[in-house]
């Protein structure tokens, strides 16, 4: 993932192929420096969880409120163009819409999938590792925090990650 991050030197236009759901473009002017100034409103509860966000500094791009919504609005517009806006009747052909949210939830189901699988994959076999290498305190230290975050993830996976720590918990029970 890039980071996408505002200045005046460094513009996005709409018609940019380069565009990528995963980047952040937060920039405030085109590609000539042109820029709208717009006043909207929103519901406190909104603002307050756009603040969390910038504020926790988990998302560097997101420097203030104003690059979050520029990010959002930008994301829903590139959508509405590709997806939404079909011409069908002069209005938004809301079948495609309902196809479209199918298949973007079956990619997301996948993904889930395929990133749990990478998840029970990596943790036995960095136990696997941690076991060859006789790392006691390294071993533990994994089986807790996949203790402790078992419960974030759902079933087949769980039972799954149950097994690899009722698997390797006989470590803690060793004498040092």
């Amino acid at each position: 993932m890039k980071w996408v991050i505002s200045n005046e030197f460094d513009a996005f236009d709409l018609d940019d192929t380069t565009y990528s759901l995963e980047d952040f473009y937060t920039k405030s002017v085109d590609s000539r420096g042109h820029k709208e100034v717009i006043r909207v409103t929103f519901p406190p509860n909104v603002l307050s969880a756009l603040s969390t966000i910038v504020q926790s500094g988990k998302i560097p791009a997101y420097r203030t409120v104003q690059d979050a919504i520029r990010d959002a609005v930008l994301h829903r517009i590139w959508w509405l163009e590709k997806y939404a806006l079909k011409e069908s009747y002069g209005i938004i052909d809301y079948k495609s819409l309902k196809m479209i949210k199918l298949q973007q939830f079956i990619e997301n189901s996948l993904k889930e999938g395929q990133r749990m699988e990478a998840i029970i994959t990596n943790a036995e076999k960095t136990l696997e590792y941690h076991k060859g290498l006789r790392d006691k305190e390294e071993m533990i230290r994994v089986l807790n925090e996949l203790r402790d975050q078992i419960e974030n993830v759902r079933e087949p996976f769980k039972e799954r990650l149950k097994n690899i720590i009722e698997r390797f918990e006989y470590i803690e029970k060793e004498d040092s």
